[in-house]
């Protein structure tokens, strides 16, 4: 049976990082939301940067603290999760190692800023610690915000879009394209049967299968395919089994593809 496979299953991760990241960057309440969180710590100047800077210092230094540290997080998160849904990860375990990893990412993206503004003493321990908190907590934030952007997703979907038809249609002449419903071994050639009608290929079994994809299917012998949606019945005689399809064909099934009937529930056990 023909089955889609997740998106990561035909991805590498940083390219799945990569695209995710572009969608998210074109989002423009992120950074509004970012630049409230900039204005909001520069104007209250936390963490003794009231008296270390000037307002417009104190608005550069969260500025780059905070988009720096929230893009580090959020590139890395994705990463991350992507590699523990490859895994199948526990979601709990994930969430956990997703900010470890988010805060780490975030904690060294925002070293050169602090070394630029207190020179080497950002490098002392106490310093690191503190910029590794700010770091974790924006992290935690990064997140969280991807969280709920991944929840938003469907209320912004528009009409979703129809699957596309399988590539083995593009051979069939316009009028006989449609719902799958067979194919047969005939000599050299592969009969392809649709709900339009019947086409004769040459091409191989084994490849033409490979063609019908999205589309649920069994190969019930060595000369036959059936989609699943096409089988009208599935009947016994004198110990051999035959499936019915709904263009009127009575293909048979061989007994090592028996098993493969019932774990689609076709057939009774």
């Amino acid at each position: 049976m023909n089955e889609l496979r997740e998106n990561f299953a035909n991805d590498s991760g940083l390219q799945f990082t990569l695209r995710q990241m572009q969608r998210d960057l074109a989002n423009w309440r992120v950074h509004g939301l970012l630049l409230i969180l900039v204005a909001v710590l520069a104007w209250s100047g936390p963490f003794d940067t009231q008296s270390a800077f000037s307002l417009a210092g104190r608005f550069a230094f969260w500025a780059a603290t905070t988009f720096l540290t929230y893009w580090a997080a959020h590139f890395f998160a994705k990463w991350t999760r992507f590699h523990l849904r490859a895994r199948r990860t526990p979601r709990h375990f994930a969430l956990v190692a997703v900010i470890l990893v988010a805060g780490l990412a975030a904690t060294i993206a925002v070293l050169p800023v602090t070394i630029a503004v207190e020179g080497i003493a950002a490098l002392a321990p106490s310093a690191i610690a503190a910029t590794a908190t700010h770091a974790f907590i924006i992290a935690t934030a990064a997140v969280a915000a991807m969280e709920l952007l991944a929840r938003d997703k469907p209320a912004q979907a528009e009409t979703p879009q129809r699957p596309e038809p399988p590539r083995l249609l593009t051979r069939l002449p316009v009028e006989k394209r449609g719902p799958l419903v067979s194919l047969s071994v005939s000599d050299h050639y592969v009969e392809v049967t649709t709900v339009s009608g019947r086409h004769m290929l040459l091409i191989r079994l084994k490849d033409a299968i490979e063609e019908t994809a999205p589309v649920a299917g069994l190969q019930i012998h060595r000369s036959h395919w059936v989609a699943l949606d096409a089988v009208s019945a599935v009947q016994r005689e004198n110990g051999k089994v035959f499936v019915e399809t709904t263009a009127g064909d009575r293909l048979p099934v061989s007994r090592s593809c028996v098993d493969d009937l019932r774990q689609a529930g076709l057939l009774a056990r």
